[in-house]
């Protein structure tokens, strides 16, 4: 007897009422299928199996029942699509299978992905621009500097102060890089400009010794700031240690032609305005005129130093005469060219040599102050009329005191 037990489905009785093919039994499906689940359940355990992803079921026969008689059972609805999208999602589940949210995902990481890559690469060759910006500029500022180096080498030719020190002059002309034969010549003459300030500076130190010069100049520029006549000035401190008193008088009026001869060419240079505009335009100083001042005011104070010292040396009476005619003629030439600048920084750079003239010829002797006085006092009563330095312009007023009180024009003590 059937068994008829709810839940219980009689397999003899759907083969039949089915009319399957002999070869298709209910009972052999069901069979395999259980032998399948067993086979699943033992392939669980086994490392890289996958689980069984679904298990046939009593509706998996009402649609196979269904799918060949062509009827749906009328005892179950048709959940075919149900179960295959559940099996769907299941499967997927368990297989990794992105779903929407994680293939948006993925998505969206690989636009990120990609717009990294493209920032980076326009990281890149931005970091290749600016180091390429930088080498330009590097190239720029070197040509800069170079040329920057010999505007500073021309402008130390014409600084007032005796005690640069022309090493650095020299270190800064042999960077300098040859661009084209303009430049080469500009180079050329540069050197040239800086030895023969060197060669006039040497003449000084070995006569005088470097650091009695610095301090009789320092000694003068202190004392012509008191206005006092009474206040004594400072005599030349010289010393043994110079080669002065180891040189005959020729030889020293051989050095004195040489540097008068310096000074006479820096003179006729800086005095030649055209030239020094047609050279500033042709490149050859960038921001202002090209000049000689250094080689112009230095040769003088050391023509005069070396003139005034043998003026007043007793053991050179025989070349006495020789040397005050020498000296009047320069002291003359001096006073007119100052008196012919006009150029306000070019007179200043003169200041020195007048602050060394006028104390020279406060300290002489009063027949030698007669004859200086008798050849320089036109220009000197032309001096009054310019603006000059309080120094010297101190110094100017004691020299007419002088005047005054040797020619008997007012008393000594009134002067």
């Amino acid at each position: 007897t059937p068994d008829t037990t709810p839940g219980h489905l009689n397999l003899d009785s759907v083969n039949e009422s089915l009319s399957l093919p002999p070869d298709i039994v209910i009972s052999d499906i069901l069979t395999n299928q259980e032998q399948s689940t067993e086979d699943q359940l033992l392939d669980q355990d086994k490392p890289g199996v996958p689980p069984p992803t679904h298990s046939v079921t009593q509706d998996d026969i009402h649609k196979i029942v269904s799918h060949d008689s062509g009827t749906q059972s009328p005892h179950k609805p048709d959940r075919s699509h149900d179960m295959i999208d559940s099996s769907n999602k299941k499967t997927s589940s368990r297989k990794g299978t992105p779903s929407i949210s994680s293939s948006t995902k993925m998505e969206d990481g690989t636009k990120k992905k990609k717009a990294a890559s493209q920032k980076g690469h326009k990281e890149k060759e931005e970091k290749g621009r600016r180091r390429q910006r930088k080498k330009d500029k590097k190239d720029k500022s070197g040509k800069e500097f170079i040329t920057q180096s010999i505007d500073d080498t021309q402008s130390e030719l014409s600084v007032n102060n005796p005690d640069t020190d022309m090493s650095q002059v020299r270190a800064r002309t042999q960077i300098s890089k040859v661009y084209s034969p303009e430049q080469t010549l500009f180079n050329f003459l540069i050197i040239k400009c800086v030895v023969q300030l060197e060669l006039i500076q040497a003449v000084d130190n070995f006569i005088f010794y470097p650091t009695i010069t610095r301090q009789d100049d320092q000694n003068i520029l202190h004392a012509s700031g008191v206005m006092s006549v009474s206040y004594p000035l400072p005599r030349p401190p010289y010393s043994d240690r110079g080669m002065f008193q180891y040189l005959s008088t020729s030889q020293l009026l051989v050095l004195v032609e040489c540097l008068e001869e310096a000074h006479m060419f820096a003179r006729n240079f800086n005095s030649n305005h055209t030239q020094r505009i047609i050279l500033m335009k042709a490149g050859f100083r960038r921001r202002t005129k090209p000049n000689l001042l250094r080689q112009e005011t230095s040769s003088i104070l050391t023509i005069f130093r070396i003139l005034y010292h043998l003026l007043e040396d007793e053991n050179r009476i025989d070349d006495y005469h020789r040397v005050e005619e020498k000296l009047l003629s320069l002291v003359i030439s001096a006073l007119e060219y100052f008196l012919s600048l006009t150029s306000e920084s070019h007179r200043i750079s003169w200041t020195p040599v007048l602050l060394l003239m006028f104390t020279r010829m406060i300290q002489i002797t009063t027949d030698e102050f007669k004859r200086h006085m008798a050849v320089s006092y036109p220009q000197m009563c032309e001096l009054v009329s310019l603006e000059l330095k309080y120094e010297v312009r101190c110094l100017l007023r004691r020299v007419f005191n002088r005047i005054g009180s040797e020619y008997d024009i007012c008393p000594v003590d009134q002067a």
